[in-house]
């Protein structure tokens, strides 16, 4: 019987693959036989990313939150079968009032 975790031949899109959960992310899906191509804006921390997971992995630096840009990052990746949307971005994001929450670096004690 062959292991149903495993993720032999599958193409994996990882954006924000370059550090943090997406390079974890990254690692796991490597390590259970998928090519992963990891997807950031920052050319350093991606190369050395698919550098550390080995031969599974390269990499295309693009902005994904260029939509019209995703059609051509689609196109040169080829074939995706797993698609981890992991890129964070706070910018315009919505911001909460901090009612009662303290500043950084506040002790709070009870």
């Amino acid at each position: 019987m062959t292991n149903p975790f495993r993720l032999d031949n599958q193409i994996a899109l990882i954006t924000g693959g370059g550090t943090g959960i997406g390079l974890g992310i990254a690692r796991c899906l490597a390590a259970a036989g998928a090519k992963v191509v990891l997807v950031g804006r920052r050319e350093p921390e991606l190369a050395n990313a698919a550098l550390s997971i080995g031969q599974a992995a390269s990499f295309v630096v693009q902005d994904v939150t260029k939509f019209s840009e995703a059609p051509a990052l689609v196109a040169r990746v080829g074939r995706i079968d797993i698609l981890v949307n992991n890129a964070g971005n706070d910018e315009g994001a919505c911001r909460l009032p901090r009612r009662g929450v303290p500043s950084r670096g506040t002790v709070v004690r009870r």
